[in-house]
């Protein structure tokens, strides 16, 4: 018998929370004439599970531009924070959660020229895995001339799982003239992620890739970027040199602070978790079936759900070539990029441009969506957007890239099998005297099943009846079983 720790998902559920405020505009700032652009950074700050519920709660900061009534660009800002509680009887204190955020859609609406209302929707999907001990039965020698049915199968068994909170804190340089009045734009991702393993440890490095918008004083948007390598140590007991390990970055909390003066720039400090499951990669022989030819024999069997093997390359790239002509551009400021799965094999590229116009002082916000297929259709969960790059050429806008598809943070594939979990034998009840019958081939018969039902070897009816491989069986046909 052998042990396998399966890491399986025991609950999965979306819920959509709307939040909703209103926005008084400061003294300092302009009436409002015209909502330009408005974006949304989500995360949850804090997560907790529980006997039978799990705790949330987290924050949607909002960056808002706006046309004033001197058709100036200007920024404004707002915070909703909220909590969710997920109740159900089987979750335990030691499963994991794993989620994701996601805005469905927002309504801004300028209530008059001091003050505006936000309401947005978002989708938290909730994933709670846990871990189950899988017994496999492969030995059966005591069962005199046994015949097995079987085959070598490779599954995950989770070594273990552990976390751990870091932080960072940095500083973007901006140009020593940009004197910053607002944020208009946040992006992060976490790229190029790396895993190295040595002494029960697991060194996690990977890219935060920063990208900010913002306006200075004197009307100008304009943007920084960088790329900042992270890495923390997460202890995981027994993890080896040849295990694989799948990680998760979430975001737990992000602070900006502007500074004007002699050092421009925008500090940026954020925590951040990273998740950790080690694996390692088992090949066990896994009984479908079996008989015995001097006894008779009762079986007990159950289909069982394992995790495939776990692939540490299953990532698909597309290239992104869109041309979008823009009128009267004079400057495009910065591209976003994201993609969004609809179905297997079919999905949306939304694109954000922030550009200049030779009509209007200003920012100028222009979306695209683009359909996408995808070249594999098979478990494609997460699409995300790399490497995004952009030229003008008069009026045409050509933009660069990679859509990158994948089947989950886990990427872990879903696999039924059938396992013999019990055997009992008893003297055989029916023992004819016969040395060959004729068998008439019936519908849905395999030689497995045939072989079993009079308790001969497979080989014998092979070589008794000259069978080729792959050793199909035609209905009508018929089979001499020489016992």
């Amino acid at each position: 018998m052998e042990k396998i720790n399966i890491y399986r998902k025991k609950l999965s559920k979306s819920k959509e929370i709307e939040l909703k405020q209103d926005l008084i505009v400061p003294d300092i700032k302009q009436d409002i004439f015209q909502i330009l652009d408005t974006n949304f950074y989500c995360y949850l700050n804090k997560t907790e599970v529980v006997s039978g519920k799990i705790k949330v709660n987290g924050n949607v900061d909002s960056y808002i531009s706006y046309v004033s009534s001197s058709e100036e660009t200007l920024g404004l800002q707002a915070n909703f924070s909220f909590e969710d509680v997920l109740e159900n009887n089987n979750i335990t204190d030691e499963m994991n959660l794993e989620y994701k955020i996601e805005v469905l859609k927002q309504d801004i609406k300028i209530i008059n020229e001091r003050k505006i209302s936000i309401s947005v929707n978002i989708m938290v999907y909730y994933e709670v895995y846990g871990k189950d001990e899988l017994e496999i039965f492969n030995d059966f020698s005591d069962i005199p001339d046994v015949q097995i049915d079987s085959k070598n199968i490779k599954m995950n068994s989770l070594i273990g799982i552990n976390s751990n909170i870091a932080s960072f804190k940095e500083e973007l340089k901006v140009e020593s003239s940009d004197i910053i009045s607002d944020i208009l734009n946040v992006n992060t991702d976490i790229l190029n992620r790396e895993v190295k393993i040595s002494y029960n440890k697991v060194l996690t490095k990977a890219d935060l890739d920063v990208k900010i918008l913002y306006l200075t004083k004197d009307g100008r948007v304009c943007k920084v970027k960088e790329k900042f390598p992270i890495m923390s140590f997460i202890d995981i007991d027994n993890v080896k040199e040849d295990n694989i390990c799948s990680t998760d970055y979430q975001i737990r909390n992000i602070l900006l602070n502007v500074n004007n003066g002699e050092e421009n720039g925008i500090t940026i400090q954020m925590e951040y978790e990273i998740i950790c499951k080690a694996f390692e990669i088992k090949e066990e022989k896994v009984v479908n079936d079996l008989y015995s030819l001097k006894y008779d024999t009762e079986i007990s069997s159950k289909e069982i759900e394992i995790e495939d093997e776990l692939s540490t390359n299953n990532e698909e790239k597309l290239d992104i070539n869109e041309k979008i002509e823009i009128e009267n551009v004079r400057n495009v400021i910065e591209v976003y990029g994201n993609c969004k799965v609809l179905k297997d094999n079919e999905g949306e590229l939304y694109l954000k441009i922030y550009y200049e116009s030779e009509n209007r002082i200003g920012l100028n916000v222009k979306n695209v969506t683009i359909p996408v297929i995808f070249k594999a259709s098979e478990n494609k969960h997460n699409a995300r957007v790399e490497n995004l790059e952009f030229d003008l050429n008069n009026n045409l806008l050509i933009v660069h890239g990679n859509i990158v598809t994948e089947d989950g943070e886990n990427n872990l594939k879903n696999k039924t099998i059938r396992v013999v979990q019990d055997i009992t034998k008893k003297e055989l009840s029916d023992n004819p005297d016969y040395s060959m019958v004729v068998y008439s081939v019936k519908k849905n018969d395999t030689l497995w099943n045939v072989a079993k039902k009079f308790k001969v070897k497979q080989e014998n009816i092979i070589n008794s009846n000259e069978l080729a491989e792959p050793y199909m069986l035609k209905y009508g046909d018929k089979l001499y079983i020489i016992r």
